[in-house]
């Protein structure tokens, strides 16, 4: 399939949503498009942290273990492997909610969903990492530039915005 014509715009809306994938993939990478899951690198005085946003994605209004969708298992399977082999001793899973509905309850959303991300990750594979949650709620959502916000709906920014992050050393 052809992406763009041959005056380099989209032709298809298959196409569209490829490039709006990619630019999702790129807000949630820190505009730069890698694997499933890239990781963002800080210093750090106990050493090297490692900060990682992943397709862990639950049914609406889900936040238990059987609410996460495939692509959100199939994910977190590939974390579990990458995190014992790398042997990592810390890691922490941070939730986070779009700001749709009461403050209070998507702050409680976001930590059950973390705490099940943890369940899921302990079941896959022993990791061997010492796993800590936490939730955010709404107060931390994606700081979208004008110019690319344009290209997402008020509907799609609030799924960008519903998220799992994972921290590790």
């Amino acid at each position: 399939m052809e992406l763009l014509n041959k005056s380099n715009q989209i032709q298809s809306p298959e196409a569209e949503k490829i490039f709006k994938r990619i630019k999702s993939t790129q807000l949630l990478a820190g505009k730069t498009v890698g694997p499933i899951i890239v990781p963002k690198t800080n210093s750090r005085s106990l050493g090297f942290k490692v900060d990682l946003e992943a397709p862990v994605e639950f049914k609406s209004g889900g936040f238990t273990i059987k609410d996460l969708t495939a692509t959100a298992k199939e994910s977190l399977l590939y974390l579990a492997a990458f995190f014992k082999e790398r042997k990592i001793t810390e890691i922490k899973i941070i939730g986070h909610t779009d700001s749709e509905g009461d403050a209070k309850r998507n702050l409680e959303l976001s930590k059950r969903r973390a705490n099940s991300v943890k369940e899921y990750l302990k079941g896959c594979v022993n990791v061997g990492a010492t796993i800590k949650t936490e939730g955010k709620g709404e107060m931390e959502p994606l700081l979208i530039p004008d110019w690319i916000k344009q290209d997402f709906t008020p509907n799609e920014i609030n799924q960008l915005n519903r998220r799992v992050e994972f921290k590790y050393w």
